[in-house]
């Protein structure tokens, strides 16, 4: 077994690496992803999607799927994955 102080040490000298095929990457801000699923959200009405819920019309569905992006409670990984966003990306240099 591991001592404390060996994965202490790890942890503190470990350094992970953030690139992909020379690409340095990170990761979103909540913030941005908020941001992309507001932009998805916007194409996705612009696109017509209402066969997608027959039930609700225009204005509900887009209020129903803003309210989740702005909803503090959900994690921004979930939101991620609704709206299909990917929360790595390349870093400015």
């Amino acid at each position: 077994m591991l001592s404390a102080r060996r994965i202490d040490d790890y942890v503190t000298n470990h350094v992970v690496d953030r690139s992909f095929r020379g690409i340095n990457l990170r990761d979103l801000t909540d913030e941005e992803i908020e941001d992309n699923a507001q932009k998805k959200l916007d194409r996705m009405e612009e696109a017509d999607f209402d066969e997608t819920y027959d039930r609700l019309d225009k204005e509900d569905k887009h209020a129903m799927l803003e309210a989740f992006i702005y909803d503090s409670v959900t994690p921004s990984s979930t939101k991620a994955r609704v709206f299909e966003i990917d929360t790595e990306v390349e870093v400015d240099e």
